[in-house]
């Protein structure tokens, strides 16, 4: 939603900003729980 509104403002900062934000976004999503479940199922055994 965020990002609509950005690009209304401004178009060319947006399509930076939002391109780089789905990209990140889905890539650290996956990574960080991956990472964070393995050492937390570590330390729970």
């Amino acid at each position: 939603m965020s990002g609509n509104g950005n690009m209304k403002t401004s178009p060319l900062p947006a399509n930076d900003k939002a391109a780089a934000v789905p990209v990140a976004v889905p890539q650290a999503e996956p990574t960080v729980p991956a990472k964070e479940s393995a050492p937390a199922e570590k330390s729970d055994k």
